[in-house]
């Protein structure tokens, strides 16, 4: 769980520098496309009509 914040910094410092702040923009980033493509798939499934049209 918590371990990939440790692990970060421990890269950060010894590895990779400030280009961590640039891993976590892009990698932001992929997730918040991928969290848009999941919201447009969700809407254009009707379950709230198929309840109503049961009862």
């Amino acid at each position: 769980g918590s371990g990939i914040f440790v692990l970060t910094g421990l890269e950060a410092r010894e590895e990779a520098g400030p280009a961590v702040v640039l891993s976590y923009v892009v990698s932001g980033t992929a997730a918040l496309l991928s969290v848009f493509c999941y919201t447009e798939f969700a809407v254009e499934i009707p379950v709230a009509v198929e309840l109503m049209k049961l009862r």
